[in-house]
């Protein structure tokens, strides 16, 4: 462990928070246990199981596979739940307010003024997200995959460890904010309602992307009509639901090849084909390349 890591097993307490939050990665084997805090900005990812929050009146329950984003200055309640390891990176509001404001600046602007700076805090749409396909995601598949050899390994958790997760956050949650500015609605408040509501049925599709899921299930699951749910989910994220969850299986199907724990015709099956020959002339359309070639390769 270094100045930036904090490694924790048993039950937490007030006396493992400071008063303020720097740069801090804090590693929890223990989940059953109730505590209330003020956070900085910060990504949470359960690696194992379930952790629970109460986050502005709203309980999330956060699950392997998905991270939930944190405001600065956010009361957090954590709730027992039944975590094995997790993860909670933790930013400096003054650094990550100054990669936002270099990201969203030109070069010649912050080279002929570099200290008219913003100091407007950042505001990102505090919810759970599935790891999916953006800089975010991508960055912590590659740091719970090295969860214990990083631990022993401190400087790997330097500054610009910090710099990368802030850039990744402000860039993800860029898409974020287009996402909801596409949705037709003329109160704020019914954009992020319906916002919230395409994100738990992305997470539905992600959570049972190996089983058949009709639109009248999605809609149902997420409380609307299925034109209305067609409509919005088709305008949030350019695809058809039925679509967007092929894509999701060809790339979950992508991932168990290249564990080679399945044989090629298995993987197919799994992922709702009937014969390996549709299968593999779906996989070459996405990927371009067969799955034995992909296999081999």
């Amino acid at each position: 462990m270094n100045e930036h890591t904090s490694y924790i097993t048993g039950e937490l307490t007030d006396k493992h928070f400071p008063s303020r939050f720097s740069n801090q990665i804090y590693f929890s084997d223990y989940a059953k246990f109730y505590l209330k805090y003020k956070s900085a900005y910060s990504v949470k990812f359960p690696i194992t199981g379930t952790d629970n929050f109460k986050i502005d009146n709203r309980m999330i329950d956060l699950q392997a596979n998905s991270y939930l984003v944190v405001n600065n200055d956010q009361e957090v309640i954590c709730l027992p739940g039944n975590s094995e390891k997790a993860i909670s990176i933790f930013i400096d509001p003054e650094l990550l307010t100054d990669v936002y404001n270099t990201c969203k600046k030109k070069n010649e602007e912050l080279l002929s003024n570099p200290f008219n700076i913003d100091n407007n805090r950042p505001m990102f749409f505090e919810n759970s997200y599935p790891l999916q396909d953006n800089l975010l995601s991508d960055l912590i598949i590659r740091f719970t995959k090295s969860f214990d050899i990083d631990k022993s390994n401190p400087e790997k958790f330097g500054i610009h460890f910090f710099f990368k997760v802030s850039e990744a956050l402000i860039l993800s949650q860029q898409e974020t904010f287009k996402e909801i500015k596409r949705i037709d609605a003329v109160k704020k408040s019914t954009r992020l309602e319906l916002y919230n509501r395409m994100i738990k049925a992305r997470e539905f599709i992600y959570d049972n992307w190996d089983k058949n899921i009709s639109l009248d299930l999605l809609a149902k699951s997420v409380c609307m009509s299925p034109y209305h749910f067609h409509r919005t989910f088709s305008s949030v994220y350019g695809h058809t639901a039925s679509h967007y969850h092929k894509l999701i299986k060809m790339k979950k199907a992508k991932e168990l090849i290249s564990l080679k724990t399945h044989s090629i015709s298995q993987v197919a099956e799994i992922a709702g084909y009937d014969n390996i020959h549709s299968f593999s002339k779906s996989f070459k359309k996405l990927f371009g390349s067969s799955p034995s070639h992909f296999l081999n390769n």
